[in-house]
């Protein structure tokens, strides 16, 4: 854990830059609950008409708590005919402001996978009542929230894709992945220190017993964060842009959504 935190603690919280490089605001924000918390999730109505219309995309916030990084990717969805939901599993009004709050937010929800569950449970509700259709939706999420996207796989919700983006590779309410019923889609560098090689033979291993059906790619040479621009590229601090792996990745989300 210290070593993860010293990581993190190497770069700042980005001022406007995101996953696109330009600034983005969310449409609609939508407040939800579980039995134990309030959440405030963000709606982007499609745009038009476009390659991924009739699709739904659930996106699961990274450490910095749901954000332009967000919403920058919805937008690019909507616009090609997405409805797209940003989901909030931190809690209504938790914005972390500090890489320590960010990383102390991230610790406490991977510490209670169940209200984890909850929570992404509870934005894809909001996503089917507007429209969306969980068969029809793919759930995409980065560092922590590529552990809340295979969270919410394993309630059972009968999701169309599952896409885990430079993920946190952590099940800390060990089972198996027997109730995943969406194909799992990995997308990781080989230097990410939040996804080591073990794990993800561990996870590999998980997926394989219950039959899952997944797909992983590995880029060498890549850290983790590898498609938000304002890390740099300096790889030895274990987070870094790579240009050449945010291409692919975009392709292969392309990919996913286009085969939904």
């Amino acid at each position: 854990m210290n070593r993860r935190k010293s990581l993190l603690s190497l770069f700042a919280l980005p001022a406007i830059l995101n996953f696109f490089g330009a600034t983005a605001m969310a449409q609609d924000a939508i407040s939800y609950k579980t039995e134990t918390a309030d959440y405030e999730g963000y709606l982007f109505e499609p745009l038009n008409e476009g390659a991924y219309s009739g699709v739904s995309v659930l996106i699961a916030h990274d450490f910095l708590g749901p954000g332009d990084n967000q919403f920058a990717m919805a937008e690019q969805f909507a616009s090609d005919g997405a409805l797209v939901f940003v989901a909030d599993f931190y809690g209504t009004a938790i914005r972390p402001q500090s890489v320590e709050d960010a990383t102390a937010q991230a610790l406490r929800v991977r510490g209670d996978v169940t209200e984890l569950r909850s929570a992404m449970s509870a934005a894809l509700t909001e996503l089917e009542k507007a429209g969306g259709t969980p068969q029809k939706t793919a759930v995409i999420g980065t560092s922590v929230g590529g552990l809340a996207a295979l969270e919410l796989g394993r309630t059972g919700a009968k999701l169309g894709a599952i896409v885990v983006l430079w993920g946190v590779f952590e099940n800390t309410a060990a089972d198996s992945a027997s109730d995943i019923s969406a194909k799992v889609t990995f997308l990781q560098g080989d230097l990410d220190p939040l996804a080591s090689a073990e794990a993800r033979i561990q996870i590999k291993q998980d997926l394989e017993s219950s039959g899952t059906d997944y797909d992983i790619t590995v880029f060498e040479g890549v850290a983790h964060a590898f498609t938000l621009p304002f890390m740099g590229t300096d790889t030895s601090t274990g987070f870094a842009y790579d240009e050449a792996a945010t291409a692919k990745s975009m392709q292969k989300i392309d990919d996913v959504l286009k085969g939904l």
